[in-house]
């Protein structure tokens, strides 16, 4: 501090008035001085950083920006022809597959037309045949079917699953449940359903031959209609054996 500064500072002590503030001794001036140059120079060097991270910015802008600009302007050239040979692979792709599906429906219809000819034309005794058996499979389906079917159930002994709480007291013990089984005919009767369903489409191919079918032929597709066969048939019953209850880790009953 110069000579005049500490001048100015004794002149302030003797004139002050008793409402003043004095003014901060040199110890107190000398250290905020020192703050007041390490907040300029941490700023300082901030923005230094700052500018450095700028100018390093700028470089990598210049440097590399340019090449991958080029990357971009040819991998859009490439896209470019890609799409052209896309475009072009799906406009032969959707025609093709319209010619296929007119091609398809110009054949079934000329198909579909001659079977009606050669329906129209067959011999009477084969319609009359395919007719009954129709009527057959009608009758089977509304009402035969209902009256053939039947279940049947008796108790039987099932061992304890392993997951049972009581269960190694149960096997001790020879301790077994008694649970029902339960048979039924269903899968009969549905395999003597889809046995008819099959001979009747035979039948009704029958009249698209050029020549005539035997009798023989016909009375063998015709014999799946016959009583005797839907009633042998629903004698074979497929039982379903009883699962023993199952229980979680905490012993709770595992709801079927």
């Amino acid at each position: 501090m110069t000579l005049f500064e500490n001048g100015k500072l004794i002149l302030a002590r003797l004139f002050a008035s008793p409402t003043e503030t004095a003014p901060p001794d040199d110890g107190t001036a000398v250290s905020d001085e020192r703050r007041q140059a390490e907040r300029l120079r941490r700023a300082t060097e901030a923005r230094r950083a700052l500018d450095r991270e700028i100018q390093q910015a700028e470089r990598r802008r210049r440097a590399e920006l340019p090449v991958l600009r080029e990357k971009v302007n040819q991998a859009e050239a490439d896209v470019a022809s890609v799409r052209k040979v896309l475009e072009a692979t799906e406009a032969a792709y959707y025609d093709a597959r319209r010619e296929q599906a007119d091609l398809d429906d110009s054949l079934r219809r000329q198909i579909d037309r001659a079977r009606i000819e050669l329906e129209r034309t067959a011999w009477p005794w084969l319609a009359v045949a395919i007719e009954a058996a129709q009527e057959r499979i009608s009758r089977f389906t509304s009402y035969e079917r209902g009256q053939l079917q039947t279940w049947r159930s008796e108790a039987v002994r099932v061992a304890p699953d392993p997951s049972d709480p009581d269960f190694r007291s149960m096997l001790v013990r020879g301790v077994t449940y008694r649970m029902d089984r339960v048979a039924t005919n269903d899968a009969a009767l549905d395999a003597v359903k889809a046995e008819m369903d099959r001979a009747l489409k035979a039948l009704r191919s029958l009249p698209w031959r050029v020549e005539e079918p035997t009798d023989e032929e016909v009375q063998a597709l015709l014999a799946m209609f016959e009583d005797t066969v839907w009633k042998k048939a629903a004698e074979t019953l497929v039982w379903k054996e009883p699962s023993p209850p199952k229980y979680d880790a905490n012993g709770n009953r595992i709801a079927a």
